[in-house]
């Protein structure tokens, strides 16, 4: 069911310039649909794109290995993601996305650390962490977003900017981390991307 705010706006004409018009007001709200999507793109591609590569290429895990552990995140991934959602209906979006936030943040560097004990269960202990701490912002990144825009460009808006941010930040994150590793021979540098990632998202939560 559409809220009763959509369904005004439905029966509402609204020439092209009008809508335009109403676009550019939401430039702010744009800007912080992209503060959000930096952190949300950049650890998915972190942890469940790059992660695979690292770990077998660079880490010399079995790709077997590898790709368990990625599957074992993702299916986990996807169990938490509801109960996170009804967390925040508790306890606000704001608080959970930004314990969310400071949480990976936090376990950016212990979780590369983990990664380069060539251990399975530690790299399970890294994966799992980040998980959990991902699924809190993944569960809202969304509905936030969508909250903030006006109803009369909503779906443009949120479209637009999050494909933006998404391209932007996201299908390069492999790249530049990978690149981050061949110039500094430290997986910090790329716990460090992340770090500063997080921090920027911070200010938009």
């Amino acid at each position: 069911h559409e809220t009763p705010a959509f369904r005004q706006v439905q029966q509402t004409a609204f020439s092209h310039l009008e809508f335009k018009r109403e676009l550019f007001k939401q430039l702010r709200q744009g800007a912080i649909i992209l503060g959000l999507t930096l952190f949300g793109v950049v650890l998915t591609y972190l942890i469940y794109v790059f992660l695979v590569t690292y770990m077998s290429s660079v880490l010399h895990y079995t790709m077997k290995e590898a790709l368990v552990v990625n599957i074992v995140s993702i299916a986990l991934l996807i169990i938490l993601e509801p109960f996170m959602g009804m967390l925040a209906d508790k306890v606000g979006r704001k608080p959970l996305m930004t314990v969310a936030v400071i949480g990976c943040a936090l376990w950016s560097f212990p979780y590369f650390f983990l990664l380069q004990q060539h251990s399975l269960l530690f790299a399970f202990v890294a994966q799992i962490v980040m998980t959990i701490f991902g699924s809190a912002y993944f569960a809202i990144l969304t509905v936030v977003m969508v909250e903030i825009v006006s109803v009369k460009v909503r779906f443009s808006a949120v479209s637009f900017f999050y494909a933006l941010g998404a391209s932007l930040f996201g299908g390069g994150t492999p790249f530049i981390a990978t690149l981050l590793i061949k110039w500094t021979h430290n997986y910090k540098s790329v716990g460090l991307y992340l770090f500063v990632c997080a921090l920027i998202s911070l200010l938009a939560v």
